[in-house]
C-alpha cells in the first residue's frame, strides 16, 4: 500500500489532517499518522498488508472544524502499483461546488459484497482498467506525432450513474475524479450501489485504455453496447437491478462437466 500527499504550508488549514488504513472485516489498523501542521510537506506512506485484505482508508481533518478553508492538495492512493484514487483533496467549508467535505474513504484490495456492503440491499460494483502504452499526442512544431506519459481526463470519458440521474457530478465515479491518467498503468475502483435502482457505465469507444473489466458482485458484466442517440461516442454496460443475469463460467461449466462424467464412470461399475 502507499499513499502520496503534496501540502503546501497555510495556517488556515485545520490541525490534524489525519489518515488510517485498515481492515474493513476486523478494523484492526494497517497504517495511521498525521500531517505536519503549518508546514509544507510531501508525505510519503507504505505499508505491508496481507494479500487477501479488503481495505479502507480514510484521510481528513476533524468533524467540528468550522473554520473557513481550502485545500486543493495533491494525493495518490496505491495498492500493488494498481492507482485507486488520484487528484486533489478539494476539502473545504463553504466551498462553492457544495456542501463541506473535510474527509473522505477509499476501499481498495480483495472485497466482496458481503465485506464490504449491506449484501441485503446493495451491490458491489469495480471497474478495472490498463492504459495504453503508447499514447500518441499531435506536435504541431513538425506537423508529426510525439508519445505522451499521460492522458488527459478529457480524452477518457467514463461514468457510474443511476439511470436517472443527469448531473455526472452526482455520479458513483467518473472521470474527472482522477488528475489525469498514466500511460500504461492499472486503475481500479468499487463502490457499494443500491441493487433496487438500475445503474449505468458508460465508457469512451474511441478510448484509450488496453482493457477494461466491470464487475458487480464478483461477477464480470461482460455487455458492451455501443450508443448511437444521445450518448453517441460511449460504450454501455448496464448495472444494478439491469444488470444481465450472470451465466456460468467457463471454469465452473468444466467442474459440472467432470462432474458428470465422474459420475457417468462410477455407474459402470455399479
Amino acid at each position: 500500500f502507499e499513499f502520496f500527499l503534496d501540502r503546501r504550508q497555510d495556517s488556515r488549514y485545520p490541525n490534524p489532517f489525519a489518515w488510517n488504513l485498515a481492515e474493513v472485516a476486523t478494523g484492526e489498523s494497517f497504517l495511521q499518522g498525521q500531517a505536519p501542521y503549518n508546514e509544507s510537506s510531501f508525505i510519503y506512506e507504505k505499508a505491508c498488508v496481507p494479500r487477501s485484505s479488503c481495505l479502507e482508508f480514510y484521510m481528513g481533518y476533524p468533524s467540528n472544524t468550522t473554520s473557513g478553508f481550502y485545500d486543493p492538495s495533491p494525493y495518490s492512493i496505491r495498492l500493488d502499483g494498481v492507482i485507486y484514487d488520484e487528484h486533489e483533496l478539494r476539502f473545504g467549508t463553504d466551498l462553492f461546488s457544495g456542501p463541506d467535505k473535510l474527509d473522505q474513504t477509499v476501499n481498495l484490495g480483495d472485497c466482496s459484497v458481503e465485506t464490504l456492503c449491506n449484501a441485503t440491499t446493495e451491490d458491489l460494483f469495480r471497474m478495472e482498467f490498463t492504459t495504453e502504452a503508447l499514447v500518441k499526442c499531435f506536435a504541431s512544431a513538425n506537423n508529426d506525432y510525439n508519445y505522451s506519459s499521460s492522458i488527459s481526463t478529457f480524452d477518457m470519458r467514463f461514468s457510474l450513474q443511476d439511470i436517472d440521474e443527469e448531473d455526472f457530478a452526482s455520479s458513483y465515479v467518473w472521470s474527472a475524479d482522477y488528475a489525469d491518467f498514466e500511460v500504461d498503468r492499472k486503475y481500479a475502483f468499487m463502490s457499494c450501489i443500491p441493487n433496487d435502482r438500475c445503474a449505468q457505465f458508460f465508457f469512451e469507444t474511441d478510448n484509450q485504455v488496453a482493457s477494461y473489466s466491470l464487475y458487480q458482485n464478483g461477477v464480470e458484466l461482460t455487455q458492451r453496447s455501443i450508443q448511437t442517440d444521445s450518448f453517441e461516442g460511449l460504450t454501455l454496460t448496464n448495472a444494478g437491478v439491469c444488470a444481465p443475469a450472470p451465466t456460468l463460467s467457463l471454469t465452473l461449466e468444466r467442474v459440472l462437466v467432470a462432474s458428470v462424467t465422474v459420475l457417468s464412470l462410477l455407474n459402470m461399475f455399479w
